[in-house]
């Protein structure tokens, strides 16, 4: 009879790939970076009062229009009464609402918010390592582009109380890295320049 191979074995081998240790460094980088915010996730929410309150009942918003009131998330009907508050129109976030909604059930709106606005951060660093490692297939070329562009996203004004204001990022500069990954994917596909 054969052996087997150990499962873990194979789990290591995974672990031990380049792009999945960048995955590993962009997140050690970010929470270095927002130390203690990591610690504070589910109490308190990162920066000062501001859009980030309106997020954190977006997101409780969402969670009490898909499990309890079975009406469509981008409408309000109790906000501008009678009219009701059209949130198709907003800033809203899908992809930030959707992303972290299991840890929203287990750990609270304010925990999901704090934990979708780290990830827009590290996969800002892992998109731009992504994009410069497919075009130079090189680790080193990508982590550096990737330090600098999490780096260049992080880097805002902080105000006189020293908290920085995560919320007021373009997350179209958060997602460069992976924006760009998607268009040389089509540009590989469909031979376009």
């Amino acid at each position: 009879m054969p052996r087997r191979k150990h499962p873990f074995k194979y789990l290591l081998k995974i672990i031990q790939h380049p792009i999945i240790l960048s995955l590993f460094y962009f997140t050690a980088m970010k929470i270095v970076m927002t130390w203690p915010a990591v610690l504070h996730m589910g109490n308190s929410v990162i920066a000062q009062i501001g859009d980030n309150i309106y997020f954190v009942w977006l997101v409780r918003w969402d969670q009490e229009t898909l499990f309890k009131l079975r009406i469509s998330p981008f409408f309000n009907p109790y906000l501008n009464y009678p009219d009701g508050w059209n949130l198709a129109s907003t800033d809203i976030t899908p992809t930030m609402i959707t992303l972290a909604l299991p840890g929203s059930i287990l750990f609270g709106e304010t925990w999901r918010y704090n934990f979708s606005m780290l990830l827009s951060f590290v996969l800002s660093g892992w998109g731009m390592y992504l994009w410069v490692r497919r075009y130079t297939n090189d680790d080193a070329s990508g982590l550096i582009a990737g330090t600098l562009q999490e780096l260049g996203v992080s880097y805002i004004v902080v105000d006189s109380t020293q908290y920085t204001d995560y919320s007021k990022i373009d997350t179209t500069a958060q997602s460069l890295g992976l924006v760009l990954l998607k268009i040389s994917e089509y540009q590989f596909v469909y031979g376009f320049p």
